[in-house]
């Protein structure tokens, strides 16, 4: 999961959601807060999966059948080609938002749409529409009208309630408690969408006596939710996943590799704060 924080354009959804919190961000702006640690995640998750998981059989890269196949599949095909450049197309428009203005949500939107289109497209058969999950998208807008109501009703005050009354002067223990907040409250809520939509407000007010960057106080919380789960419903990517016909996981392996993270948390946290350091950030 922490793979999908390394570019904004890496969860459509939740990461533009993210950065609404501080702000906003371009495709470099967020590069340049979270790929860095958003890539080290990547690298202890893996190395943990590895770990904890051990091959059940082995395994050998046939490079000679790989050379074979693409001979047999002969020279790109138009449908290719013209995927290439769609797909080129929206990484140009991504990366140059800064000059033309045009909000990253956008973009992907047109450039889906035209990928569908008769003639410069002809991409998306129906049968592809057809596939998309309606329960796992139901399931998505209540998890962040969660965030709505919860500022409604008063859940995101009485949650902020519960926060320090005195702000510590170091970074890295405030790191820590943003990271503690996160977990508890993903723990009680189960959805990264509506963690962020209730805790990030409250932990915004809890880091502002200190003048902290707002962007600071909510990437190392989105970091803490996005990057951990020990239920499947705690994350849409983990969600589609447990599945026979997809990821073919269940709730244990969920839980085993979910349950060694929670110390990991409070380690990029703080790998976190020190390249905020080096950027300025903090």
């Amino acid at each position: 999961m922490p793979c999908s924080l390394i570019f904004i354009t890496g969860d459509a959804v939740i990461n533009p959601l993210a950065a609404s919190y501080a702000g906003g961000a371009d495709f470099v702006t967020w590069f340049k807060v979270m790929g860095v640690p958003a890539i080290i995640m990547s690298v202890i998750t893996l190395v943990l999966f590895l770990l904890l998981f051990r091959a059940e059989k082995d395994y050998a890269v046939d490079k000679e059948a790989i050379r074979v196949k693409l001979a047999e599949m002969g020279k790109m095909s138009v449908v290719e080609i013209k995927t290439i450049v769609w797909v080129v197309l929206a990484i140009v428009l991504w990366l140059t938002e800064s000059i033309h203005g045009i909000d990253i949500g956008w973009v992907t939107f047109a450039v889906g749409m035209l990928m569908s289109m008769p003639i410069v497209g002809d991409l998306n058969a129906a049968k592809d529409w057809s596939a998309v999950p309606i329960h796992v998208l139901v399931f998505l807008t209540a998890a962040m009208a969660i965030g709505h109501v919860g500022a409604d009703t008063g859940m995101n005050a009485w949650i902020a309630s519960f926060m320090p009354t005195t702000v510590p002067d170091n970074m890295f223990l405030v790191a820590a408690i943003i990271v503690a907040l996160s977990f508890v409250i993903h723990m009680l809520l189960g959805s990264v969408i509506a963690v962020m939509g209730v805790a990030v407000p409250a932990i915004l007010a809890f880091a502002e006596p200190l003048g902290i960057d707002p962007m600071v106080a909510t990437m190392i919380c989105y970091m803490a939710v996005a990057a951990h789960y020990l239920f499947p419903f705690q994350h849409l990517n983990t969600l589609v996943g447990a599945s026979p016909d997809t990821g073919n996981y269940t709730q244990k392996e969920t839980l085993r590799l979910g349950i060694v993270l929670i110390p990991f948390l409070f380690v990029i946290a703080w790998i976190m704060v020190g390249w905020f350091m080096i950027i300025g950030l903090a």
